[in-house]
C-alpha cells in the first residue's frame, strides 16, 4: 500500500512540476501525432506549429507526417538561427517570424537567451529563472491575416505559446 501511494505521489509531483514536458514520448504529443497520422493517412496536409521555438516539435511532426507541409511560427528572431540549423532546407518546411494573436500588431516578448523555452508573450519577471531576460518587440498576426498572406489554412494547428495560447 505504501509503495502504491509513493508511486502515485511521484507521478502527481512530476505532473505538477511539469517534468519531462519536452519529452514527446512521455508527454503524449508523439501519441497524438501518431493517432492523427493514422487518421489522415498519406494525404498531403498543412500543419501550423505556432510557438515553434527552435523546431523540436516540428521535427517530430515532419517524421510522423511525411506528406505534410509544415509552417512554423515564432516571435523570437533569436530562435531563427537555431531553427534554421536544426530544420533549415527541409522540403515543405517554412519558418515565419511572427506569432499569432487575437489582434495584429506587435507585442513585448520576454526573451531568455539562456533558456529559450522560457521566453513568453505573457509577462515574466526579467529576473525569473535565475537569469536576466530581455524584452523584445515582436510581430503578431491573426490567423485570417496569415492565411490572406499566402499560408495555406491548417489541417492541424499546434499551439504552444507559453501563456498566450488563448489570444
Amino acid at each position: 500500500a505504501l509503495r502504491l501511494l509513493a508511486d502515485i505521489s511521484t507521478k502527481y509531483l512530476r505532473a505538477y512540476y511539469n517534468e519531462r514536458f519536452q519529452d514527446f514520448d512521455a508527454n503524449g504529443e508523439a501519441f497524438a501525432l501518431n493517432v492523427f497520422a493514422d487518421f489522415v493517412g498519406r494525404q498531403p496536409i498543412t500543419v501550423w506549429d505556432v510557438g515553434a521555438n527552435t523546431g523540436g516539435w516540428a521535427s517530430v511532426a515532419a517524421s510522423v507526417l511525411q506528406e505534410a507541409t509544415i509552417h512554423s511560427l515564432d516571435t523570437a528572431p533569436a530562435n531563427a538561427d537555431a531553427f534554421e540549423a536544426y530544420l533549415g532546407g527541409r522540403p515543405r518546411h517554412f519558418l515565419h517570424l511572427f506569432g499569432l494573436s487575437d489582434t495584429p500588431g506587435t507585442v513585448d516578448v520576454t526573451h531568455n537567451l539562456k533558456s529559450h523555452t522560457t521566453s513568453s508573450i505573457a509577462y515574466r519577471d526579467t529576473e525569473e529563472f535565475g537569469t536576466k531576460m530581455t524584452i523584445v518587440e515582436c510581430e503578431v498576426q491573426t490567423i485570417d491575416l496569415a492565411i490572406e498572406s499566402g499560408i495555406s489554412a491548417p489541417t492541424l494547428l499546434k499551439i504552444d505559446t507559453e501563456g498566450h495560447d488563448f489570444a
